[in-house]
């Protein structure tokens, strides 16, 4: 099923869609409803259009829910193969919230979480960048410009509190977020799973954590990223405030079952290669 940020009234909302799992995994949670950021089942709204028999059918499609697959063609000679997974190397990925790959995967760089202010500009990028420790810049206006910025992304679990998992709030809220960008060391393709704490058959877990994102009544949208559920900090010195994550919590209704899913509980994930 199709899932997602509620992007016709929550200006912060996530502008990723999600395929999301039949048989969801959830690890820790809080059971209450907290003001973080969500997912919610999708629609289609086929409400100013009606073309009989194609996907603009007023009557089949408006307000029911979206079906979803991830796919993978058994030939080499996909469109969407990507050419390094012709070699020795698998597809690069980045690991949100460690600095360090797991066994199995190579460290192309590592960082920390950077981006848009989407607490207060609403033409924020959408994006969370991992900026590396060494930049090199050319040449560069030493003065502000007002133009587009990029800032350190900080983790904020204000109204969440669970020792010992990512939303322990003493250790976590107001905190840098480190990264790594990794590269599987065997032929693969990688995929972030939302929902589930573990691969399906076949697949290679890179990591599992927990899915963050904006808050979800910013001025700026966001997406949706996988985050180590045993992710590091970055202590700042100074409070930022501009590019913040959030848990993900899965909201019932619609096309969003409960059961499989929770309603408010946060949502896991896992970086999964095949």
């Amino acid at each position: 099923m199709v899932g997602g940020s509620d992007s016709y009234k929550q200006s912060g909302a996530a502008v990723d869609h999600l395929c999301l799992p039949p048989d969801p995994i959830y690890d820790r949670y809080d059971p209450k409803v907290n003001d973080q950021a969500y997912v919610f089942g999708a629609e289609y709204d086929i409400w100013n259009i009606d073309v009989k028999g194609t996907l603009f059918d007023k009557a089949k499609y408006t307000q029911k829910g979206v079906p979803c697959a991830v796919c993978r063609p058994t030939t080499p000679s996909s469109v969407i193969m990507i050419p390094e997974n012709k070699g020795r190397y698998g597809e690069m990925y980045t690991r949100w919230g460690k600095d360090c790959c797991r066994n199995g995967s190579q460290l192309v760089y590592s960082g920390r979480v950077g981006g848009s202010n989407n607490y207060k500009h609403s033409g924020a990028a959408v994006d969370y960048l991992c900026l590396p420790s060494n930049p090199i810049y050319e040449k560069y206006d030493p003065k502000v410009n007002n133009q587009a910025f990029v800032f350190g992304a900080e983790y904020d679990i204000w109204n969440i509190n669970i020792p010992g998992t990512l939303f322990d709030k003493s250790r976590y809220t107001e905190k840098g977020v480190p990264c790594a960008v990794c590269r599987p060391t065997t032929p693969s393709n990688v995929i972030m799973i939302p929902g589930r704490n573990a691969c399906y058959k076949g697949m290679r877990e890179e990591y599992r954590g927990y899915l963050m994102a904006g808050y979800y009544s910013h001025v700026g949208a966001s997406e949706y990223i996988c985050v180590d559920r045993d992710a590091g900090t970055i202590t700042p010195k100074v409070h930022s405030w501009k590019k913040i994550l959030y848990a993900v919590e899965s909201m019932c209704g619609g096309p969003m079952e409960c059961p499989p899913y929770i309603n408010g509980a946060e949502m896991t994930c896992v970086v999964c290669s095949l």
